[in-house]
C-alpha cells in the first residue's frame, strides 16, 4: 500500500479479492470462506515483517507479497518457521528460484534469468552494433540489468559494446541523462 510499488497495490489487491471471491463462492477453502487481512510491506523489510507478524498472529495461512523480492528474501526466514504460505505476483529475483522455502513460496512472474533472456533476444534482433542498458539502481533493475548483458554475451555480442547506465528511484528525467553513467 505504501513504498516504492505502492502503484501495483491496487491491481494485485484486485485480483486477490477477485479470486476470494470465486473461492467463496465455490464453497470456500475446506468449507469455510476465505477472510482478507489488510496489510502493507512498505517496500522496507522491517515494514514487511510487522505485517507479516500481526498476519501469523492473526491466523493468517497464505500471504501475498511482498511486490518487491528483496522484501520477499526479507521476510521468508519467518513465513517458513510459521509454516504459512508465501506467495507474489511480481518477484522476479533468479534466487529466490532455489531459495530454501519447504514449498511455502510461490510466485508467477518470471524470473529475471528469464525475462533476460528474452529481452535479449528482442534487441538482437533489431541487429544493434551498440547497446546501452538503462535501468534504476537498485536490486530488481540492476538484477535484470546484468542478466540482459550476460544474455547479450552469451550469444557472442561483444561486451565493450554494451554500456550499462543506472539511475536513483526518484532521479528526474534531466539527473538520469548525467547519473551513474
Amino acid at each position: 500500500r505504501s513504498g516504492d510499488l505502492s502503484f501495483a497495490y491496487e491491481p494485485i489487491s484486485s485480483g486477490a479479492y477477485l479470486a476470494i471471491k470465486e473461492i467463496n463462492e465455490a464453497g470456500g477453502v475446506f468449507g469455510k470462506p476465505v477472510v482478507w487481512l489488510e496489510g502493507d510491506d512498505g517496500t522496507d523489510p522491517e515494514v514487511a515483517r510487522a505485517t507479516v507478524r500481526r498476519h501469523i498472529e492473526e491466523g493468517a495461512q497464505a500471504i501475498i507479497g511482498s511486490g518487491a523480492s528483496g522484501v520477499s528474501r526479507a521476510v521468508l526466514p519467518d513465513i517458513v518457521a510459521a509454516g504459512v504460505i508465501l506467495f507474489s505476483s511480481s518477484n522476479t529475483d533468479a534466487g529466490l528460484s532455489t531459495v530454501d522455502d519447504n514449498g511455502l513460496y510461490f510466485r508467477t512472474a518470471p524470473p529475471d534469468n528469464l525475462q533476460g533472456r528474452a529481452l535479449a533476444d528482442v534487441i538482437l534482433r533489431d541487429g544493434p552494433k551498440k547497446i546501452a542498458i538503462v535501468a534504476r539502481d537498485d536490486s530488481y533493475g540492476t538484477g535484470l540489468q546484468e542478466n540482459v548483458r550476460n544474455e547479450l554475451e552469451l550469444t557472442g555480442f561483444p561486451a565493450d559494446r554494451i554500456k550499462l547506465m543506472t539511475y536513483a528511484p526518484g532521479d528526474t528525467q534531466q539527473e538520469i541523462g548525467r547519473a551513474h553513467v
